[in-house]
């Protein structure tokens, strides 16, 4: 398991998060022909960028409800409550 991310894995793991079709030919290709080192190295780095896009996902999920809340008129305890529980989920989708 990577303990660190390098500014190499950093990059890869932005690339797979931006282009997600490549992620996969590319995990495809290393895992026929790749080395058990490669392979591992490869899947963390795809794990990591479907973890970071799905904690994306929820935040901007979040900032949109809560944008809705207030233009409803909702109760700023309201707002809070559920940014607290939001802000929860992203976490949990990092850890």
């Amino acid at each position: 398991m990577i303990t660190g991310f390098t500014t190499h894995d950093e990059a890869m793991i932005k690339t797979f998060m931006e282009e997600p079709n490549y992620a996969q030919l590319y995990l495809d290709e290393v895992l026929k022909d790749g080395d058990c080192n490669e392979i591992q190295r490869v899947q963390e780095w795809y794990n990591e960028a479907k973890k970071r896009t799905q904690a994306q996902s929820y935040w901007n999920n979040l900032t949109n409800n809560a944008q809705i809340a207030i233009q409803n008129g909702l109760d700023l305890k309201i707002i809070l409550n559920y940014l607290n529980e939001a802000t929860k989920l992203v976490k949990a989708a990092m850890a």
